[in-house]
């Protein structure tokens, strides 16, 4: 054994505790209603009709100073900033919004996740 590591049976024995605290990879069945059910250990899809709605729609004027601009482009898998535009974040959504007029021209998902 080389002295300053630990051999395999005490890196097992420091680990142990630690694995008993890892999450189950067990699928578990998840209602989601009328009847619906989905195998999923991962993620619940949402209806339609329950998930959020933007706050603005476009044409709407955005309040640019309320809100934080979007400056890493690539952490939020969107296109670069090429034109008279500005990518603004709100919620679960990302708005693409006119620079001059603050004018919303497209509502976007956030896939940062």
């Amino acid at each position: 054994m080389t002295p300053g590591y630990p051999s395999i049976r005490g890196a097992l024995r420091l680990l142990a505790p630690l694995l008993l605290f890892l999450p189950l990879a067990a699928a578990a069945e998840i209602t989601l209603g009328q009847g619906q059910a989905m195998q999923s250990a991962k993620f619940i899809r949402v209806a339609a009709a329950q998930r959020s709605k933007p706050a603005f729609a476009p044409g709407e004027v955005f309040p640019v100073y309320d809100h934080s601009m979007v400056i890493d482009t690539a952490r939020h898998h969107l296109p670069p900033v090429d034109g008279h535009w500005r990518y603004y974040e709100l919620g679960v959504f990302v708005y693409r919004v006119d620079a001059g007029s603050a004018r919303v021209l497209t509502v976007e998902p956030r896939r940062d996740r």
